[in-house]
């Protein structure tokens, strides 16, 4: 009985042993160098720019007033509507937590967030809008960062 035993180990490992030695010789056949690559780029000078100086503009010479007042810069809003607008993003940005997103405090800032836009366009509208110091009160002791100084 233990010849016979011996005779089923020696079979099973054999075979065991035979199949992932087979399987790993044959691998992957490895790719054959390409010889008939294009050739490098060859390295051209650079165009030369040639520089004038600016032509300045007389203190007298006040040009066309329409075309300054077209002119607008930045986005118009206050100091203060930025700053409010930071924290909304902040808030966004507390909000994509996903243990924020579906806990009850993600469905309060869901409510934070829109009373927080709300508050920079009016803000925009009139720096000392009443909706700031509603947004103060609403978001003392919260734990989002970024809303702590408008």
């Amino acid at each position: 009985m233990n010849r016979h035993r011996t005779r089923h180990v020696v079979v099973g490992l054999s075979i065991a042993l035979s199949v992932p030695l087979r399987l790993a010789s044959s691998g992957c056949k490895k790719d054959k160098p390409v010889d008939d690559a294009a050739p490098l780029p060859v390295a051209t000078e650079p165009a030369v720019v040639e520089v004038a100086p600016l032509e300045e503009l007389d203190a007298g010479d006040a040009g066309d007033g329409d075309a300054d007042a077209a002119k607008k810069y930045g986005t118009g809003g206050s100091a203060m509507g930025a700053r409010i607008r930071g924290c909304c993003n902040s808030i966004g940005g507390y909000l994509n937590n996903p243990l924020v997103k579906m806990s009850p405090e993600g469905a309060a800032a869901k409510g934070y967030l829109g009373q927080c836009y709300a508050t920079a366009a009016a803000v925009d509208k009139n720096p000392n809008a009443p909706e700031v110091a509603q947004l103060r009160a609403t978001l003392a002791g919260k734990p989002i960062p970024g809303c702590g100084g408008f």
